[in-house]
C-alpha cells in the first residue's frame, strides 16, 4: 500500500515552500496538500469555531482552506484523506521556529495537530527569509521524511530548522 503524506503550512497553499515540498517529495508516496488559502503565520494552534470553513479544491489532491493550519490538518484527517496519513509535513517555513516561536507558529501547529492524533509529523523551517536556499531545506525534508516513513526515528513530532548555508 502506498504511503500517504499530508503537506500543509501556515504561509498558504500558493507559498513557494509548500511547492518545493510538493515537487521534491512526490516520489515518496501519495501527496495531499491541505493548506490555508491565506497567509496564517503566527496563528499558533488555534482552530476555527462558530462558522463554516470553506474548502476549495485547487487541483488533484490540493485543497485551500479558509482557516488555520490546525484546521487544515483536522479537515484532512477527518474529511479529505481516504485514511490516516503516514506522515504530516508542514512547511517549508521562511524563518526559524525555535524556542518560544514554536508556541506561536502555525507551521509547527499543523504538524503538532497530526501528532495529537497519532500521526508522525514534521515541521520544517529555513533560516533565511530574504534569500532562502530551497534545495538545502528540501534535502533535509527528504532525509527526515524517508527516515520517518521507514521507522528509523523514534518520536512522533519533529521540528526541523535548516540554516540557509549552501
Amino acid at each position: 500500500m502506498s504511503k500517504i503524506i499530508l503537506l500543509s503550512n501556515d504561509d498558504g497553499v500558493e507559498a513557494p515552500g509548500i511547492k518545493v515540498l510538493m515537487e521534491g517529495l512526490a516520489d515518496l508516496g501519495i501527496l495531499y496538500v491541505v493548506a490555508p488559502s491565506d497567509q496564517m503565520s503566527g496563528s499558533s494552534h488555534s482552530i476555527t469555531l462558530g462558522r463554516e470553513i470553506e474548502v476549495v479544491e485547487r487541483g488533484e489532491r490540493v485543497y485551500a482552506v479558509k482557516g488555520t493550519p490546525a484546521d487544515c490538518t483536522l479537515i484532512a484527517l477527518f474529511g479529505l484523506l481516504p485514511r490516516k496519513p503516514d506522515l504530516v509535513v508542514s512547511g517549508i517555513n521562511l524563518g526559524y521556529n525555535l524556542g518560544e516561536d514554536v508556541f506561536y507558529s502555525g507551521t509547527v501547529a499543523a504538524a503538532r495537530e497530526g501528532a495529537l492524533y497519532g500521526v508522525r509529523a514534521m515541521s520544517i523551517s529555513i533560516e533565511d527569509v530574504e534569500n532562502p536556499h530551497w534545495e538545502t531545506a528540501l534535502h533535509y525534508a527528504r532525509l527526515f521524511s524517508e527516515k520517518i516513513l521507514r521507522d528509523e526515528l523514534g518520536g512522533r513530532l519533529f521540528n526541523v530548522n535548516v540554516p540557509s548555508r549552501r
